[in-house]
């Protein structure tokens, strides 16, 4: 997918010769492309079709030029606001996470998604899932300190 994202090349071994073939940023999963003049060895070549075939990554879903990813954010981030560490196709960046922000909601990272394939210019978004993680094995201070919290809230505590 990292290959998908920003290009590279491959050699082809056709059993009578090797072809170098580039394949620009931005290529989809099932796309054709088309090397002229380089199909079988008859006097009148024809074209080559390959099918380009994208290894999914885990992390990362596409939808057309645009990437969704889930980041994993603390409790004490989500509450208090900060930053946090997004992995993108390009290198990871560091986003604000705003003050209060609940599990599930997307922020919107403008051009960190694919580009265009015939427009380089022209690139995605990467979306950004938030999923809450909560701490666990806490010492009993901790416990007693979320239960007043809990409590200041007016939330149902659990016996």
């Amino acid at each position: 997918m990292e290959e998908a994202f920003s290009g590279t090349s491959r050699i082809i071994d056709l059993s009578e010769r090797k072809l170098r073939v580039k394949i620009k940023p931005g290529i989809k999963d099932g796309e054709i492309l088309r090397i002229k003049n380089q199909g079988t060895k008859t006097p009148n070549k024809g074209d080559l079709l390959l099918k380009v075939s994208i290894k999914i990554d885990p992390k990362f879903e596409r939808k057309e030029n645009d990437i969704y990813t889930d980041v994993p954010v603390s409790v004490y981030v989500a509450v208090l606001g900060g930053k946090t560490k997004v992995d993108t196709l390009g290198g990871s960046v560091n986003i604000n996470i705003p003050k209060g922000i609940a599990g599930g909601k997307v922020l919107r990272l403008k051009g960190l998604g694919f580009p265009d394939y015939k427009n380089s210019t022209i690139k995605g978004d990467l979306y950004a899932r938030i999923n809450i993680t909560v701490p666990q094995n806490l010492s009993a201070e901790e416990t007693e300190l979320f239960r007043k919290l809990a409590e200041m809230r007016k939330e149902p505590i659990p016996a």
